[in-house]
Order: C-alpha cells, then sequence, then structure tokens
C-alpha cells in the first residue's frame, strides 16, 4: 500500500518470474521493487493505458485501407470513413486537468482528435468530455459530469 496526502492508495504489484529473472527478483528487496512498480503507474500518465486493451479493434477499424488510404508516391492520406458524421469522446482521467493536458501533453486527446478523427474527413463533427481527478471527485461533480454527457449526446 502506499501512503499518500489524502489518502492510502493500493498498487497491485504483478511480477512476471520466470527462470531469467527469478535470480534477479531474489537479490531485490520488496521496496526496489515496489519503487519499480510505482514508476511504470506514474508513467502511464504520459500514454493511454486502456489502449493496449482495445489494440486488436484499432488494428482492425483504423488501419489502413479501412479508415485510410495513403498515397506514398504523394506523401498523403485519404481518409475512407466519410460515411462517419459525427465523433464523440467521452473519458475519465484520475489525474487533475493540468497535470493531463500541461504536464503530459495530453495523450489521450492527440491521438483522437488528431490521429483518428481526421479519418473521419473534414466534414465531421466532433466533442470530447472528459472528467479530471477522478480519483478524488465527489458524488456531485460525477453526477454533473454525467448530466453534461446527457446534454451533449442529446443534441446530437
Amino acid at each position: 500500500m502506499l501512503e499518500t496526502a489524502d489518502k492510502p492508495r493500493r498498487l497491485q504489484l504483478k511480477l512476471d518470474i520466470n527462470e531469467a529473472n527469478i535470480d534477479e527478483l531474489e537479490r531485490q528487496s520488496c521496496e526496489e521493487i515496489f519503487l519499480a512498480r510505482e514508476r511504470e503507474y506514474r508513467d502511464s500518465y504520459r500514454h493511454i493505458p486502456a489502449l493496449g486493451e482495445l489494440k486488436g479493434y484499432f488494428d482492425r477499424v483504423w488501419g489502413p485501407g479501412i479508415a485510410f488510404e495513403r498515397d506514398l508516391a504523394k506523401g498523403s492520406i485519404r481518409p475512407l470513413l466519410t460515411h462517419i458524421k459525427f465523433f464523440g469522446v467521452v473519458t475519465t482521467y484520475g489525474s487533475p486537468w493540468w497535470i493531463t493536458r500541461i504536464i503530459a501533453g495530453d495523450p489521450g486527446r492527440k491521438v483522437l482528435m488528431k490521429a483518428l478523427k481526421p479519418m473521419c474527413g473534414r466534414r465531421v463533427r466532433s466533442f470530447l468530455l472528459a472528467q479530471y481527478d477522478l480519483d478524488r471527485s465527489t458524488q456531485a461533480a460525477r453526477a454533473t459530469f454525467i448530466a453534461q454527457v446527457r446534454a451533449r449526446i442529446g443534441r446530437i
């Protein structure tokens, strides 16, 4: 368990133990292993952890020949999902907005809105709604966010 200023937080340690690393793991103390996993946890702010689980979907739907066509001679990409008229994203972040947007550079927004959205063509309408600081949010804040999502989707 990791103690933070507000409350204790549990960090699950998942160790892959095999013949190659068993000796190294035996030499390391529990604290060293924990600190290494804590660094991995903090590094997850720099990318989209859930994308690893969605990789198969992205490979099948958003790949060349399906979502876009490449013209290697011209060095251009032509979107193929132009039948999609609306591209909406609803997401949550565990960290405050300033860590996600200013420090980490908001990688989720960049991938979704600058890499995937253009595959739907220039005329696609879009929105991105984000609930920040979910780890410390109140029931009232979550209810407000859900109301915003319902209102936005209701206008489609």
